[in-house]
């Protein structure tokens, strides 16, 4: 998260919570993003 909060020049609390709330965003519209990123959490 230091390296996109660096690059976007935003804070470390910023990129989580933006992470967090796509992440929400994305379950309501029924999205798999693991799935879909073909990533494991």
């Amino acid at each position: 998260m230091t390296d996109i909060a660096d690059q976007f020049r935003i804070s470390v609390p910023t990129v989580s919570v933006s992470v967090k709330k796509g992440e929400r965003i994305a379950s309501e519209a029924g999205l798999d993003l693991p799935r879909l990123l073909n990533i494991k959490i």
